[in-house]
């Protein structure tokens, strides 16, 4: 955020929800940094999908290709999904992921600045899910897996 901020020159809101451990570390860092007027805390969230929907961008950790379960939602909900990538030196293909502040900012900038290429990664995200996580597919690998179990 603050580099979108300072360095591009961009207004950016960050809303974060969660109640976890790190969540005083993280408010005194926004504090240090100038930044509370620009980011907002919900804490836990009861409903995700009303949280999807009010945003542009969905960031989330990222383990290689999976972007979890909040990931996938928002990717469903049709939200560009940027990761914060949490494997050093992968990088993941089709969502845009990142261990550098600096790269998921321009990531960012470069998706908010033109329409046209936001609609088709939030697109993108979409189809990206809803191939890769699907229900179905999730049947079928747990089938398969309890079948090699009982065997």
């Amino acid at each position: 955020l603050n580099i979108l901020i300072n360095k591009f020159n961009a207004s950016f809101e960050l809303i974060l929800a969660g109640d976890g451990k790190d969540m005083k570390k993280i408010k005194d860092k926004v504090s240090k940094l100038g930044l509370s007027d620009n980011v907002k805390f919900l804490g836990y969230v009861d409903n995700p999908a009303e949280v999807i929907d009010g945003c542009d961008f969905y960031m989330c950790a990222m383990v290689g290709d999976d972007p979890g379960i909040s990931g996938i939602q928002a990717c469903q909900r049709k939200k560009p999904l940027i990761g914060i990538q949490t494997l050093s030196g992968f990088t993941s293909s089709p969502i845009k992921s990142s261990s550098s502040a600096d790269e998921i900012a321009k990531m960012i900038f470069r998706l908010s600045e033109n329409e046209n290429n936001y609609q088709k990664y939030a697109k993108l995200c979409k189809s990206h899910a809803e191939k890769e996580f699907s229900v179905s597919k999730m049947i079928n690998s747990y089938t398969l897996l309890y079948k090699e179990i009982l065997c």
